[in-house]
């Protein structure tokens, strides 16, 4: 391929990275825009708060799998007691667990933020699920159910004719929310896409508060003492005549709910607007018990923004990807002895990592971890055996006496090679020996021979004793016994 042509190449691959970039926003503007009630609101929070905790699932995951590679190595390296594999082991696990420490102190910031921002999100949803049941947007006075003399409401004393009305709340429609038959086509685009959010459409605050009421009343004629309930109609007329042909009366023309506070409205994000990544502050809680606007929109900015690190567990590195770890090979150098007077070159660290694990190029999951799965063990608890592969041992509630049982039969295996080599060396056979015979492991004490003692033998020629001495004067001179003479 020509320059001209991987210039193009990369061209195209950048415009068409911008373009799936500008189609997520502009899904997710679409996705946050589309809330017009509590319903799709509810919808839409389901699916930030997936999303939410997708994100914080993808950073602890890994380290609950580095936790439970901690306890397979362990009993993988027990179980592999002396064995070429041993060291091996014990170097994994010890990989796995400064992994872990390192992961856990990483993401503890970003996990709390994200934890807390799906707690927010989960508590709006509950609250918003309560605002769908419970607003009205409109009513409906019912027929009068009573009309009598009782005391009077004016100043001016006297007694009134009271008509009772009542009005019953309009039922909501709950099959969208409960049977999901139907969805939000641009809600559900939202998922997967909480990094792009930038605005959110929700119910205001004020739709959390009690909604104000107009009640229109309508009366015409003298009110007298003989106003009865108008069958089916919210109204009271004389001898209860029909309301169209009544000559006095009272009614209750209509009921209405000022739903304006009940219309969703769009909030940024950002502090500075929607496309600023810093995030609005929340604001103070009028009440403890409300999640408001700009308290969800706090919620959703922090976890757009949180980015936790993901850290790769050893079942998925490969044996190259160990002998490049600085980690495994600061392992390495401790388990293999590689110890020098000086910082070790970059040869050293990774030689030390080869002497545990050769030069391959597949995984650890290949290497030392499919193995767990396959053939079954047994293991004595007491008087109760338990039998297991490896791998379900190490995820039990057993692992501990497992680990525990193949530590104990390694040193006893340890401590019979101990006693077999620690066993007195037979004596060797002297008896019968004379003269220049008696060497080696043996010794002439008064012409007798007998077993060496600790420091004899190969030097007595040396040191001499009372029944033979050697000739250390030279080629040229002799040697007078110094036994006594017997004259």
């Amino acid at each position: 391929m020509t320059n001209f042509g991987a210039a193009i190449l990369a061209t195209l691959v950048v415009l068409t990275s911008r373009t799936g970039q500008a189609s997520t926003e502009t899904e997710a503007l679409a996705a946050a825009q589309a809330v017009n009630n509590p319903c799709q609101e509810i919808e839409f929070l389901e699916a930030v708060h997936a999303d939410i905790r997708s994100k914080l699932t993808a950073a602890t995951d890994p380290q609950a799998k580095l936790a439970q590679e901690v306890i397979r190595f362990e009993l993988e390296a027990a179980h592999a007691r002396g064995t070429p594999k041993y060291m091996s082991y014990k170097a994994l696990q010890a990989l796995a667990a400064s992994r872990l420490q390192k992961a856990t102190a990483a993401t503890a910031t970003s996990q709390h933020t994200l934890e807390q921002a799906a707690t927010t999100v989960a508590e709006r949803t509950s609250q918003v699920q309560i605002l769908h049941r419970l607003t009205q947007t409109s009513a409906t006075p019912e027929a009068a159910t009573s009309a009598s003399a009782a005391g009077s409401a004016f100043t001016q004393g006297g007694s009134d004719l009271v008509c009772a009305i009542p009005y019953k709340p309009k039922a909501n429609d709950h099959t969208t929310r409960n049977n999901r038959q139907t969805k939000t086509a641009n809600i559900q685009k939202i998922k997967g896409k909480l990094s792009a959010i930038k605005t959110i459409k929700v119910m205001q605050d004020g739709a959390f508060k009690p909604l104000g009421m107009t009640i229109k009343a309508g009366a015409t004629g003298t009110i007298g003492g003989n106003e009865a309930a108008v069958s089916t109609t919210p109204a009271c007329t004389n001898a209860g005549a029909a309301v169209a042909s009544a000559n006095n009366g009272v009614a209750i023309a209509a009921l209405t709910v000022d739903a304006a506070a009940y219309t969703p409205t769009t909030i940024n994000l950002g502090k500075a607007g929607a496309a600023d990544d810093a995030c609005v502050d929340a604001d103070g809680e009028e009440n403890p018990y409300l999640v408001t606007q700009k308290q969800l929109a706090n919620a959703i900015c922090t976890a757009r923004n949180s980015n936790p690190t993901t850290t790769k567990t050893i079942e998925q590195t490969t044996t190259q990807e160990l002998i490049a770890d600085p980690d495994m090979q600061a392992i390495a150098l401790l388990l293999t002895g590689t110890t020098t007077n000086t910082q070790p070159t970059d040869k050293q660290k990774k030689d030390a990592v080869k002497k545990l694990f050769g030069e391959g190029t597949k995984s650890i999951q290949e290497t030392h971890l499919a193995s767990l799965s396959s053939g079954e063990k047994t293991i004595n608890i007491g008087s109760s055996k338990e039998t297991k592969t490896l791998a379900d041992f190490a995820k039990s509630e057993l692992a501990g006496q497992a680990i525990g049982f193949f530590l104990a039969r390694a040193a006893k295996q340890d401590e019979q090679t101990r006693g077999a080599t620690e066993t007195e060396q037979p004596q060797p056979a002297c008896d019968g020996k004379k003269g220049d015979d008696c060497k080696g492991d043996c010794v002439l004490v008064d012409r007798v021979c007998k077993p060496a003692e600790k420091g004899e033998g190969e030097n007595k020629e040396t040191e001499g004793n009372d029944a033979k001495t050697t000739n250390t004067t030279g080629s040229n001179s002799f040697l007078i016994n110094r036994a006594p003479l017997f004259l």
